[in-house]
């Protein structure tokens, strides 16, 4: 975790550090819930990483959590 000045969340630090992992790591996928974070996600689709929309709701995290994990629950993003 990473304590910022403002009670907002810091899109451009987040995006900063995803990408900077994605540069070492084989990153296949970035599951997001989309609350605030869409435009984020464009920003990695750009860059061709595959990312996916998760809506947090508990019907999305049964069948996840019985099979082991898994794309189950998400959809891809489209590139807007």
């Amino acid at each position: 975790m990473i304590i910022t000045d403002d009670k907002m969340i810091d899109h451009q630090r987040i995006l900063d550090d995803l990408l900077e992992v994605t540069e070492g790591h084989d990153v296949e996928e970035v599951v997001f819930g989309p609350a605030r974070a869409t435009l984020m996600m464009g920003q990695l689709m750009k860059r061709r990483i595959a990312t996916y929309e998760f809506i947090q709701h508990a019907r999305n995290y049964r069948k996840p959590m019985k099979h082991g994990g898994g794309t189950d629950g998400c959809r891809q993003a489209q590139a807007r």
